[in-house]
């Protein structure tokens, strides 16, 4: 899903930068927002071959929207600061959730299993879904403002 979604992440941003509607974070807001139902349903499926499958646009998600943040935050940084907003970007997309994630998820967890909750870990995995969810409507608000700023930038003197 990785090499998936890089790749027709990246052609299709191409293709919405060069539409100049500045939409162009949206595709993937709303991709995260379906992979938070699908990744809800894969926590509750009852056969492991079905969990799988419900968890490939979580994978995809992911790799999916890095191609549309760098490519949003070069458009924004303008000439000779695309460096820094890559900083930037990988920043924003690997320490929330890959780095505080599993932390959150264990502690939400270690908090069920205290509280004589069966199957802890359930509860704590939960987060993934709602993080997919929070950051699809982040997206989607950044989609506007970013579109916004470019409309700003081309109408200016």
């Amino acid at each position: 899903m990785g090499i998936v979604g890089t790749l027709g992440g990246g052609r299709w941003f191409d293709h919405a930068a060069r539409s100049g509607s500045g939409r162009v974070l949206g595709p993937p807001g709303l991709l995260f927002l379906s992979a938070s139902v699908t990744t809800t349903a894969a926590l509750f499926a009852p056969v492991g071959w079905m969990s799988i499958a419900l968890f490939v646009p979580s994978m995809l998600s992911f790799s999916f929207m890095l191609p549309w943040g760098f490519g949003a935050a070069h458009l924004l940084a303008g000439p000779g600061r695309q460096a820094q907003a890559s900083s930037l970007v990988m920043i924003g997309s690997g320490l929330v959730g890959p780095a505080l994630g599993p932390l959150f998820v264990g502690m939400v967890s270690d908090a069920a299993y205290a509280a004589d909750i069966p199957n802890g870990l359930a509860f704590g995995l939960l987060i993934v879904p709602l993080a997919s969810a929070l950051s699809g409507l982040v997206l989607l608000v950044a989609d506007r403002r970013v579109a916004a700023a470019l409309r700003r930038r081309r109408t200016a003197p």
